[in-house]
């Protein structure tokens, strides 16, 4: 099956914006390396967000959630954040989850609260924050449907729960992490299938990367410099790292 969504976004297809990259002109004095970064970051932050679209195609959606409560219909339902926020019953203050997974089979009623990252490196605040705004809004909600609840921060890319836990500064217990594999799993859908739509692109994007860095005016001169720069040990102590 082909979803929208499996054709994610390109590093060439992200725009050029005039001041673009100013804090990394600010690092490195450069403007074309400057707008190649910034328009990586974008890429990066655009693939993000179509990770969770890409999600929601492949799962049953659940378009208003205090209907749902009344259906009660059997089988796995997603409710993502923009659906939670129009809730009357579910109280959120403002940090909402990402995702609300509701399961109902075998005479069990499990209700999943998640946040999906797509990256697994933050700051101590942050991982504090993360966590805090989980148990809150579990705390909150507990008590107003009868599901048993429980929150996961998973981490699409990561492959064990140690790694999650030591990316958020040990801020989350073991019990709360859920690598990208365990949340595919919980949705029955295929965590392999996402993992290799969303590599398609890489080569295309090293390449236009690459092809910045050459032909950019400044940065190529700046390149041509280093390289004439550098003694003859130094470039091959460099190649040797390279390819050992």
């Amino acid at each position: 099956m082909i979803y929208e969504r499996d054709l994610m976004i390109k590093l060439e297809d992200t725009k050029r914006k005039t001041g673009q990259g100013e804090a990394y002109f600010r690092c490195f004095g450069n403007k074309s390396l400057a707008t190649i970064l910034s328009r990586t970051q974008a890429m990066i932050i655009k693939n993000g967000t179509d990770l969770e679209k890409m999600i929601l195609e492949r799962v049953n959606i659940i378009t208003d959630l205090d209907q749902h409560f009344q259906d009660e219909k059997k089988g796995i339902f997603v409710v993502p954040k923009k659906n939670i926020k129009k809730s009357k019953i579910i109280k959120f203050d403002g940090v909402e989850p990402d995702f609300m997974v509701f399961i109902q089979k075998n005479g069990t009623k499990a209700c999943h609260v998640v946040e999906l990252k797509d990256g697994c490196e933050f700051d101590t605040k942050s991982s504090e924050a993360e966590i805090k705004h989980l148990c809150d809004f579990i705390k909150t909600n507990a008590s107003k449907i009868q599901y048993t609840f429980e929150g996961h921060i998973c981490c699409f890319n990561e492959s064990t729960k140690e790694s999650i836990v030591k990316g958020f500064k040990n801020k989350i217990k073991v019990r709360d992490a859920m690598t990208g594999q365990e949340f595919c799993n919980l949705l029955e859908i295929d965590y392999d299938e996402i993992v290799r739509t969303r590599k398609k692109d890489q080569k295309d994007n090293l390449e236009f990367f690459l092809l910045e860095i050459i032909t950019g005016n400044t940065l190529y001169s700046e390149l041509k410099n280093l390289e004439n720069g550098l003694k003859a040990s130094q470039i091959s102590h460099n190649l040797q790292e390279l390819t050992s």
